[in-house]
């Protein structure tokens, strides 16, 4: 039995730098949503139509822009984002880590 927790020491780091984040994008009105992850790479960028939704998966931490974003909803891994703290003319920019 002891060799297991051995054996798991050394990828416990890898699974956490590597893991993954699932983001639901709901559109009550035509949104446009952009992420990029740290690096500054484009992971989505898309003009998402009314009462559609789109589920994202990818590695944070992450910039969101959302345009429209009163009428859009964005949960991260099942907790809802509160866009509009962070919305200034219709536009939020979120940063999620």
């Amino acid at each position: 039995a002891l060799p297991a927790p051995v054996d798991l020491t050394p990828t416990q780091p890898a699974t956490a730098e590597t893991k993954t984040s699932q983001l639901v994008i709901d559109a009550t009105e035509e949104t446009w949503v952009n992420i990029t992850d740290n690096s500054g790479k484009q992971v989505y960028s898309k003009v998402i139509a009314a009462g559609t939704s789109e589920t994202v998966t990818a590695l944070p931490p992450l910039s969101i822009t959302v345009g429209n974003a009163q009428a859009t909803s964005i949960s991260v891994n099942g907790k809802p984002l509160d866009l509009s703290a962070h919305t200034r003319d219709r536009v939020a920019r979120i940063k999620v880590n």
